[in-house]
């Protein structure tokens, strides 16, 4: 194994780790959220931005943050679907503070 490829595997170690810890703490996570999507998710968006070396770097707090962040994202982007046309421009009217 090339040092390149066990740094990519601690890195995607590091980044499952802290999905599995998200995931096992938010009930919203476990009911909208396939924790092996997640973490394959997460650790291509972190290496396609990142090194592992500069993901091995950040703080377990500010990688947590990030994660926990793409998690939301993913969770919130489906909530909509299920909303009839009327129901939809009722909730567009209401962020528009109309």
């Amino acid at each position: 194994m090339t040092l390149i490829s066990a740094s990519k595997d601690s890195a995607i170690a590091r980044i499952s780790e802290i999905v599995a810890n998200l995931w096992n703490g938010t009930s919203g996570f476990q009911a909208r959220l396939n924790p092996d999507e997640m973490r394959e998710l997460c650790s291509s968006i972190m290496l396609k931005h990142s090194t592992p070396e500069e993901v091995m770097e950040i703080s377990d707090r500010e990688l947590t943050r990030i994660i926990n962040d793409v998690m939301a994202f993913e969770a919130m982007s489906g909530l909509l679907d299920g909303l009839a046309p009327e129901q939809i421009e009722k909730f567009d009217a209401a962020v528009a503070g109309r």
